[in-house]
C-alpha cells in the first residue's frame, strides 16, 4: 500500500501523489504544510511550501514532532534527549540555538508549540525546556513546575498546562 490522498493547494501540501507512506505512524500538519513520521524507522518525509516535495530524513528515535511558525516542525528525541529542527526557520527564531538549556539530555515524551514557540515536556519527571523567538513570553518557562501536568493546550501565542487529576492549571 504505503499511498495516501491530498487535495487542497497544491504549494501548501495539496499534492502527495508520488510519496511512499508505507510505515507512517503519524502526520503531522502546519500552515504551510505536512510531515509524515515513520516512529519505527526513525524516518521524516515531507512536504509543501519551504518543506520540499518528499524530502526524507533518517531521524532515529524521534518520539514526537509539533508544527512551528507554520513552515516548520520541531521533533524531540525519545533516545537521547534531542532536538531535531525540520523546515525553513524565518527571523528571530533561532531553533538549534534558542532553547534555555544548551545541553539537552532529558529524554522528553512531548513536544508543543505555539506560532513562535516551543516546549519540550517529561510527563514522567516534569522537566521541561522552552524557546521561542526572542521577545515572546511564551518561550520561556524557567521557574515554572510542570510535575503532574497531564496535558498541554497551546494558542497562537500562549500554553496553559493542565493538571487533570487536581484540576490546577496554568499559563505563560
Amino acid at each position: 500500500t504505503g499511498k495516501a490522498q491530498c487535495w487542497g493547494a497544491q504549494n501548501f501540501g495539496g499534492s502527495c501523489s508520488g510519496l511512499d507512506f508505507a510505515g507512517v505512524t503519524d502526520v503531522y500538519g502546519a500552515q504551510g504544510g505536512f510531515l509524515a513520521l515513520n516512529k519505527n524507522a526513525g524516518e521524516v518525509q515531507t512536504w509543501g511550501n519551504y518543506l520540499g516535495a518528499g524530502g526524507r530524513y533518517v531521524v532515529s528515535g524521534i518520539a514526537d514532532v509539533a508544527p512551528v511558525g507554520g513552515y516548520n516542525f520541531v521533533g524531540i528525541n525519545g533516545n537521547y534527549g534531542g532536538v531535531h529542527c525540520i523546515g525553513h526557520f524565518f527571523g528571530s527564531f533561532d531553533c538549534y540555538n534558542g532553547w534555555e538549556s544548551q545541553s539537552i539530555t532529558t529524554i522528553f515524551t512531548d513536544v508543543y508549540s505555539t506560532g513562535s514557540a516551543v516546549m519540550a515536556l517529561d510527563k514522567n519527571t516534569g522537566e521541561a525546556q522552552c524557546m521561542g523567538e526572542k521577545g515572546d513570553p511564551a518561550g520561556s518557562c524557567r521557574g515554572l513546575n510542570f510535575t503532574g501536568v497531564t496535558d498541554v493546550y497551546t494558542t497562537a501565542y500562549a500554553f496553559v498546562g493542565l493538571n487533570k487529576n487536581s484540576g490546577e492549571a496554568f499559563c505563560w
